[in-house]
């Protein structure tokens, strides 16, 4: 009977023996397997025991012999390769990017430079060469915006733009495009939904390090879109200790500021006087003045470029908010300048101008009533003609019954 130890033993050579022969035979068969072998210049007892490892390797690599881009690739770990490498005379192997990978991550390296708060991540995507050209009320914002970019030089006291206008027109995606090639050139860009970033400052109260990391990185950045000003809720705090800290900061070092409004620089001034303490216009005025100091001003009224009808939506401009049957509550963008109908559950709703903005919201849930603006198709005409016949029923039998 044999003893443990040489039945360990002859197991051992049995599967070395199996192991040198399907190696042997992988590199008869296999060419790319064989072109692999031959370069890593390792004994051959080394690699047998790597066979598998090998195999894996040569079967990635043969995907990649007929891939065309990297939506082809059929290999384990997209965009990359099961590869071996000699490191310190061991061998190890490491998942690498292919060619397309590498093209892939060199296009979006420019994303790194941009700082992005509370905006779709498509902003980082907005780019001059997909500007829509169709409207001319564009033409003289998109001018001035190409010959910024053409002769933007950091710290030079650049001026930057304070574009207005009206709701959904593109204000945000055209500044941001700009801002997003000369982050290709290794610029620091920051672009910030101002409301939301001031919300999220406050959050930080507590805890000094983020706070200090969050205000001192928009405060310092190279280039900076503040999006959305005036459509945040005025406090003396956001007015004067954030606000007027980063322009104040950004106007001596020569730092560029765009901003984005729906309000004109003459009516933000208003916008900043109103505080807790009552009208405060030589600090609103002191604000303003620094934006001057930093931007040109300039008007873009254009076609509403967002979609409608979306639940949910957020609207800076004017806002509808219904409640259906089933008390689901739907927030709808309406500008002055569209005629469009809005589908909410089996009921349409059709837009119609001249508008109003002193509108009134709807509470009262299964019942949608016409309000400014909005006229009201389905259940809500029959329901409401139901009720008049009723009323005047009612009146016509009192009457009668008085007789």
């Amino acid at each position: 009977m044999k003893s443990i130890g040489n039945v360990i033993r002859d197991n051992y050579y049995i599967d070395k023996e199996k192991l040198k022969t399907n190696y042997e035979e992988t590199l008869e068969s296999n060419q790319i397997f064989k072109k692999i072998t031959t370069k890593l210049k390792l004994p051959k007892e080394y690699l047998m025991k790597y066979t598998s490892n090998l195999i894996d390797s040569s079967s990635e690599l043969n995907n990649c012999k007929n891939c065309k881009n990297i939506l082809d690739c059929k290999n384990y770990f997209k965009g990359h390769v099961y590869y071996p490498e000699v490191l310190n005379d061991n061998l190890v192997f490491d998942y690498v990017p292919c060619k397309y990978q590498k093209e892939l991550e060199l296009k979006n390296k420019y994303k790194e430079n941009i700082y992005l708060f509370d905006l779709p991540k498509e902003i980082k995507e907005a780019s001059m060469k997909n500007i829509d050209l169709d409207d001319p009320e564009r033409f003289k914002i998109i001018k001035w915006l190409k010959n910024f970019l053409d002769t933007y030089v950091p710290h030079a006291s650049n001026k930057g733009l304070y574009l207005t206008g009206n709701f959904g027109s593109g204000k945000t995606y055209l500044i941001s495009a700009v801002l997003n090639e000369l982050a290709k050139k290794d610029h620091r860009v920051a672009i910030i939904y101002y409301p939301e970033f001031l919300r999220s400052l406050k959050e930080s109260f507590n805890t000094p390090d983020t706070y200090n990391e969050k205000f001192n990185l928009i405060k310092k950045i190279e280039l900076l879109l503040i999006d959305d000003i005036g459509a945040e809720t005025m406090t003396e705090w956001s007015r004067d200790e954030v606000l007027g800290n980063i322009l104040q900061y950004r106007m001596q070092e020569g730092l560029t500021t765009f901003f984005t409004s729906n309000l004109k620089v003459k009516d933000l001034e208003e916008h900043f006087s109103v505080s807790s303490k009552g009208i405060e216009k030589v600090k609103a005025k002191r604000i303003v003045e620094r934006i001057k100091q930093l931007t040109i001003e300039m008007t873009m009224i254009s076609e509403n470029k967002r979609k409608w009808g979306k639940k949910n939506m957020k609207d800076d401009n004017l806002v509808k908010d219904f409640i259906d049957e089933k008390g689901e509550e739907y927030t709808v963008s309406i500008t002055p300048s569209d005629d469009r109908d809005i589908n909410l559950g089996n009921r349409t709703y059709k837009l119609q101008t001249p508008y109003d903005d002193k509108y009134k919201k709807i509470k009262k849930k299964g019942i949608f009533t016409s309000d400014i603006g909005i006229k009201s198709s389905g259940f809500a005409p029959i329901f409401t003609l139901a009720l008049i016949l009723s009323l005047s029923a009612v009146v016509i039998a009192f009457l009668l019954w008085r007789l």
